[in-house]
């Protein structure tokens, strides 16, 4: 569960054993048979652990809907701090998952990476507060004198106190578990709505998520990307993936108990229960609040996403990309 297990330790290149039969993992017996065109093959390297944030990645290699669009996909595990982005943008794997906010920055810093799909149509970034909490909005919390567990110079605790003040408000580094905001009640907790949320529920503590895209901070997360330069000379491959991609999210939401039991496979660290519950509490991040089609991205989004960080100071005015060239929809 992301955040809850920062020491894990997970390979971030390659497969594991072939007997064990992983996602994405291929062997050369896998080779087709005279005369059938030869998959295309291609990695896609995440910026977590396997968990349901990435489930349709893994229900597009296990149910065949890659298989099917002509590609031989490898899903590259990833862990606390890998750099996902740097291994896209310099062409060592296709795709990468990374942040909305990485997006703009490297494109701004001269990484030309786009945006494919968004796993995350709404922002899953929240603070959890007791359930008996006297504060039922973001702005209430923020203009408190109560204590929060949020990592300093977070993007989104910037806009938060610039959007509310903050000024009395007390912050304090996570420990990287979740016993002190249990044991406190007037505590409050930075999250991603699909992991702290999930190991609270199962321990029958009664909460509150108070979800930033509420206030006007809704960056597209879990974003794929790939270099421009990847999409320019294999538009095909690109498009073919995208739309695999998006029926592997389908059929992961209609079903998502076989693929969960696939990853924690993968991820010990979190069970099939957990990772259950994980994605009935993510599936309206997913597809988010409007009636657009899974993954898909707008202008308006990323433009509102490039204001916001000059206006936080993670870039300067003069070096702000084009929110038309940061992303593609299928």
């Amino acid at each position: 569960m992301r955040r809850l297990s920062p020491t894990l330790s997970l390979t971030l290149t390659g497969c594991l054993l072939a007997a064990l039969a992983l996602p994405g993992c291929k062997s050369s017996s896998d080779a087709p048979a005279g005369g059938e065109k030869a998959a295309t093959k291609v990695s896609i390297q995440l910026n977590w652990v396997p968990e349901p944030e990435f489930g349709g990645l893994y229900a597009a290699v296990e149910k065949g809907i890659y298989a099917k669009a002509g590609l031989d996909v490898t899903i590259v595990k990833g862990s606390a701090g890998v750099p996902s982005a740097q291994l896209a943008a310099s062409g060592k794997v296709e795709f990468a998952v990374v942040t909305g906010g990485e997006v703009v920055t490297l494109r701004a810093r001269g990484a030309e990476l786009v945006a494919l799909y968004a796993q995350f149509r709404l922002s899953p970034r929240g603070i959890v507060v007791h359930k008996d909490s006297p504060h039922k909005s973001l702005e209430s919390l923020w203009k408190s004198d109560s204590t929060v567990v949020l990592e300093p110079g977070l993007a989104f605790g910037k806009w938060l106190d610039s959007k509310f003040g903050g000024q009395a408000l007390k912050r304090v580094p996570s420990t990287g578990n979740l016993a002190g905001f249990i044991a406190d009640k007037a505590l409050a907790q930075a999250v991603y709505v699909f992991a702290e949320p999930v190991e609270l529920e199962r321990r029958k503590v009664p909460v509150r998520i108070l979800d930033v895209a509420d206030t006007g901070f809704n960056p597209y997360e879990a974003v794929i990307v790939t270099r421009k330069a990847y999409l320019d000379s294999d538009k095909a491959t690109v498009e073919a993936f995208v739309d695999a991609t998006r029926e592997g999210w389908k059929a992961y939401l209609a079903d998502p108990g076989p693929i969960n039991a696939v990853m924690a496979e993968l991820n010990p660290a979190m069970s099939k229960a957990a990772m259950d519950t994980s994605v009935r509490l993510a599936e309206r991040y997913i597809k988010g609040l409007d009636d657009g089609a899974l993954g898909s991205m707008s202008t308006a989004r990323w433009a509102a996403l490039v204001d916001q960080l000059v206006q936080l100071g993670e870039l300067k005015a003069g070096e702000a990309p084009n929110p038309d060239t940061l992303f593609l929809n299928r």
